[in-house]
């Protein structure tokens, strides 16, 4: 992601990039609230979140675990978090 979006890094590369890749147009976005990868872990506010992605998961799990978090935002609501 960060060499298509253009980002520095001494790290990041492709190692073999076609000759013809195209060039997107792309952003950053907020990681913290906007977008969310389940794997990582999250603490951000339920109602900024924008994308919520599960890498390679059964669709039960995902299911289970989105109604945990809107369970938790509810209970957090309560009390003002």
């Amino acid at each position: 992601l960060h060499v298509f979006l253009g980002l520095p890094s001494q790290r990041l590369n492709i190692a073999y990039a076609p000759v013809d890749m195209v060039q997107i147009r792309g952003g950053v976005l907020d990681d913290v609230n906007e977008v969310v990868i389940g794997d990582v872990s999250w603490s951000g506010s339920l109602p900024n979140m924008l994308i919520f992605h599960w890498c390679h998961r059964p669709l039960q799990q995902k299911e289970e675990e989105i109604n945990a978090a809107y369970d938790a935002a509810d209970h957090l609501a309560e009390h003002n978090m």
